[in-house]
This record gives C-alpha cells, structure tokens and sequence, in this order.
C-alpha cells in the first residue's frame, strides 16, 4: 500500500469516528434495523433476550443495544464463551445453558475449536454436515441443560 493510499484510509476512519454513525456490530446489520425499528417507537433502551449470544461483541446482535443503555438476558451453552460474556457485559444476565422446548431437560452440544465457535450448534446433523464440508472436527460433546422460553419470560421478563 503506497503512503497516499493509506492516509486516504485515515482520513476515511476518522471522518467516520467523528460523524455520528452508530456502528454494526451484527453479522449483516441487523442491530441497525432494531435500532432503527425502536427508535421510531420512541423506545430508548428496550429489554433483549438473547438466545445463543456466542461472541458478546463480534457478530452480535445486542451489543450496539447494550452500549445504549439497554440490558437483557444472554443465553450462551458453551462455557468457553460466558466468561467473555460476562467480562464485556456484567449487567446482563447470563443463563448458562441451552433453550429447548421440555422443561429440566438436557441436550449434546456439539462444540468446535475456539475459531468456529460460531458454528456449535445441538443439532448432530448440522455438526456432522460441517465436519464433512470442513475437516474440522467436533472438539467435545458437552451435556447441557435446557431452559424453555416461556421458564425465561416468566423468571426475567414478567411485568410487576
């Protein structure tokens, strides 16, 4: 990259740090939408639940929600993910555990290498769809217990 060419890209990052652009942190946006979407509603700082947060920055669709005030429960299975999760966002509410459809019940999630722990997921279909596709093996098979989201809305989002 000549020297001109990266004073350009400088330049492009500070216009864009000093203008008032809210940032994405959502794999295609989709936290700009909402914002958009409650801003209309003149909605300042909704309540967000958060099923499968994984990366509570990277990716993630309430981040930009969470550094605007608003709080939420985060629902993440894979332990090596809440301790980030709870380091970056200590005033959300953190389940460890899965959402299913039975009550007290529990589910193998098949959990890949820190680099694809996007693509851990309880279906044994999808894993092995992607250990095929990929060559990445499946690191473990973790027992997990499984919350409903109805047990969810009623312990965190019951109006009092």
């Amino acid at each position: 990259m000549n020297l001109r060419r990266f004073i350009g890209k400088i330049r492009a990052c500070w216009n864009i740090l000093r203008s008032k652009a809210y940032p994405s942190f959502s794999q295609a946006g989709e936290d700009q939408i909402v914002r958009y979407l409650f801003t209309s509603l003149n909605i300042s700082r909704p309540t967000f639940l958060d099923i499968g947060t994984n990366d509570p920055i990277i990716g993630n669709n309430t981040y930009s929600l969470y550094l605007r005030g608003s709080r939420g429960v985060c629902v993440e299975p894979d332990n090596r993910l809440c301790d980030k999760i709870k380091r970056v966002r200590p005033e959300d509410i953190l389940l460890r555990m899965g959402v299913g459809l039975e009550a007290n019940g529990e589910a193998d999630l098949y959990v890949f290498p820190d680099k694809y722990h996007s693509w851990n997921t309880f279906s044994k279909n999808d894993a092995d769809k992607k250990v095929y596709e990929s060559g990445i093996k499946v690191l473990k098979i973790d027992k997990v217990p499984l919350i409903t989201i109805n047990e969810i809305v009623n312990l965190y989002f019951s109006e009092t």
